[in-house]
């Protein structure tokens, strides 16, 4: 599987999906130039991962108290969210042009410079 073709198509799947919006394992799998029986892999994957995550934190709250993570002040999380906030539509805007055919960077016929 290309990799790159594979981040590509869920990029711009992330891109022109709606808040909530659910694709099914064809489409994903068209998008990112593989099979439904890849994509249905790699999810069961990342779900096994998360829930090993979940499982490992649970045992050392536990054990040990408090997980560090979860002790983060309020400022710092604030802070990441922000910043995620302006990646994701800095992101956005970068595909919107890639799909609008535009390359990054360029301007359309007749758009002044700022």
């Amino acid at each position: 599987m290309n990799h790159r073709a594979f981040d590509l198509g869920l990029a711009v799947l992330c891109a022109i999906s709606k808040p909530r919006q659910t694709w099914s394992l064809s489409a994903i799998a068209e998008a990112c130039e593989s099979n439904r029986e890849r994509i249905r892999q790699i999810e069961a994957s990342a779900l096994d991962k998360m829930a090993r995550k979940m499982e490992a934190i649970r045992l050392y709250e536990e054990t040990f108290g408090e997980h560090p993570v979860k002790k983060e002040s309020y400022l710092i999380r604030q802070h990441r969210y922000r910043q995620n906030k302006r990646d994701l539509v800095r992101h956005r805007r970068e595909f919107k042009n890639i799909l609008s055919g535009l390359a990054p960077g360029s301007r359309r016929p007749g758009q002044v410079a700022s």
